[in-house]
């Protein structure tokens, strides 16, 4: 029989399913009465993070002969894979890898160490040693590989986030032929931080943090563990501007969502520059932040450079404000429709809870269970549908995960909104965070809560704060209130308006300058005096004979056409 055991991670819709497999081995019986052979295998997963961020894997399999008068008889070479564990876009990084994992692996037999051979495969490589021929009953047999795995681990800005698979996947087959056992540990060194978060428990000493999960039979769950206790976010906005056929492109407004404080996510917000400088920026309700602009016709692109930081530092359990008023929150609005028979008809099949988390975590898992992200329209036809359309169709991106969430909680009386915002999915070797959305819902003595719905379907359930999100601005009652970007073209004729480029990525170092610009002192910097407002009215009363003449070269030559024509026809009646 063969014993499959190939280690990769499988990247399905977004998801990330990690199925190690062990060692393949040729095992044959001298015992004609297979069935009645007593073979127990005992499967250890052990990964170790040490100091410097670098995840060992050591894979140890014993199998132990407890069937009398039965020799194990295996054959003369043990083969297992090293394969890709992730689903890469950057061939050469995959590659670099594997290589690493090569380069670092060692394999033992009862503690003795085994050479091997590698043949190169199209997503890694197929290694053979030479092993124990046979097991006499009483005895055992341990094969160990261990090897560096820098795909089980990744550096994110300041932080790091480890990924460690449940299960191995067994075949239900082996089951019941063999007495298998499996068990899964993690130990990481104190010295590489603080966990932030882990969705698992753990128990911990001197040097290190220890986890001992519940191996499920062929679970594909990952856990994860993020260490570090602070996060900082570099970010660029470029508005590109288009005064095409202006009458008068010196009054051309410009109102743009730029990034505030979170209490939500500990997330502070410091502006390196603007460019050009804003009129104004203005604190809207729920704490948004929009930055004014007149621009003149010398101005092709408006850009806001800076910063935010996350930090325990700037912690807070909720965004407890008793001054706003949440019935607002419980609206139906466009895409969210609380009133609709189907919704009203899943609310009332959705168990409360003994308190509000409770209810909140059972319409979580009921989201999260009944749509599957859909990849097909992240990247052809990605329109908004609403709460009504995903709950039928069962498929949808971050906004149909959010818009049903917001929906259900709100038709359970639980006030709740959308975020917008970026997200850093683990796992996506990438360098820069995706535009993303989520929720909050407000909690009666805790205050706003964020609330990742996508995240629970794709990645692992998230409810309260991590380092891998960030909110850019939050909507009022329904989802349009505020926009990311307005305008107001005075005397337009063809004006175009786009939104704006973000593009945001993590830093690995603390390097905020003490010159930069917080949320309160670039709203006391940018703002419109009494002169400012005069100077503006002047603008616009010089605007006037443009908008005059305008108006005139627009409506006269329609006029005398209208006149000429009705002469015309007096004449030949």
């Amino acid at each position: 029989m063969n014993i499959l055991a190939n280690l990769k991670i499988l990247k399905l819709f977004g998801i990330l399913t990690l199925t190690p497999i062990l060692f393949v081995f040729s095992l044959l019986l001298t015992s004609p009465v297979f069935a009645e052979t007593k073979t127990a295998i005992n499967i250890h997963l052990d990964y170790q993070v040490n100091q410097n961020g670098e995840l060992k894997t050591i894979n140890t399999t014993k199998y132990i002969n407890n069937t009398p008068n039965t020799v194990l008889s295996f054959s003369s070479d043990g083969k297992f894979s090293l394969t890709a564990m992730r689903k890469y876009t950057n061939q050469d990084l995959m590659w670099s890898n594997l290589n690493k994992e090569l380069a670092s692996l060692v394999i033992k037999i009862n503690n003795s160490k085994k050479s091997f051979t590698s043949i190169k495969t199209s997503n890694g490589y197929e290694i053979t040693y030479k092993q124990n021929n046979s097991i006499k009953y009483g005895e055992s047999m341990i094969v160990t590989a261990e090897f560096l795995n820098p795909e089980l681990i990744e550096k994110v800005g300041k932080i790091y986030n480890i990924y460690i698979p449940e299960s191995p996947v067994i075949e239900s087959s082996l089951r019941s032929r063999y007495e298998l056992s499996i068990n899964t540990t993690a130990n990481i060194s104190k010295l590489l931080g603080p966990i932030h978060f882990a969705t698992e428990n753990y128990t911990e000493d001197t040097n290190s943090y220890i986890f001992k999960f519940e191996s499920k039979d062929s679970s594909k769950k990952t856990h994860v563990i993020q260490i570090g206790n602070s996060q900082i976010w570099k970010f660029e906005l470029i508005q590109k501007v288009d005064l095409t056929g202006l009458l008068n492109p010196n009054l051309s407004e410009y109102k743009i969502m730029i990034p505030s404080d979170d209490p939500t996510l500990n997330q502070k917000v410091f502006y390196e520059s603007f460019s050009p400088i804003p009129q104004k920026i203005t604190s809207l309700p729920n704490g948004n932040l929009e930055a004014t602009y007149y621009i003149d016709q010398d101005v092709t692109s408006i850009s806001v450079k800076g910063y935010l930081i996350q930090s325990e530092e700037n912690s807070k359990e909720g965004y407890l404000d008793n001054s706003i008023d949440l019935s607002k929150y419980l609206s139906a609005e466009k895409y969210w429709e609380v009133t609709d028979p189907l919704i009203v008809e899943t609310t009332n099949r959705i168990q409360n809870g003994s308190n509000t988390m409770e209810t909140i975590m059972n319409i979580y898992d009921f989201v999260t269970s009944k749509v599957d992200y859909d990849n097909l329209k992240l990247g052809i036809n990605n329109t908004r549908q609403g709460a009504v359309s995903t709950l039928k169709t069962g498929s949808g991106v971050c906004m149909e995960y959010s818009d049903l969430l917001i929906t259900l909680l709100r038709a359970k009386g639980i006030p709740s909104r959308a975020v917008f915002g970026y997200g850093y999915t683990p796992g996506e070797n990438s360098s820069v965070a995706e535009k993303h959305q989520w929720v909050q819902a407000y909690i009666n003595d805790t205050g706003w809560v964020s609330i990742d719905p996508t995240w629970g379907n794709t990645t692992r359930k998230f409810i309260g704060k991590d380092f891998d999100h960030f909110s850019w601005f939050v909507s009022e009652e329904s989802v349009d209130n505020p926009k990311e970007v307005t305008s107001l073209f005075v005397g337009s004729v063809t004006g175009n308006l786009e939104t704006p480029n973000i593009v945001v990525t993590p830093v690995g170092d603390n390097i905020i300058p003490i010159n930069y610009m917080d949320s309160k002192e670039a709203i006391n910097k940018y703002k419109l005096t009494q002169i400012d407002e005069i100077v503006l009215s002047i603008r616009v009363a010089i605007f006037f004979p443009y908008l005059i003449a305008g108006l005139l070269i627009i409506t006269v030559p329609t006029i005398l056409l209208k006149v000429f024509k009705t002469a015309k026809r007096v004449v030949e009646n």
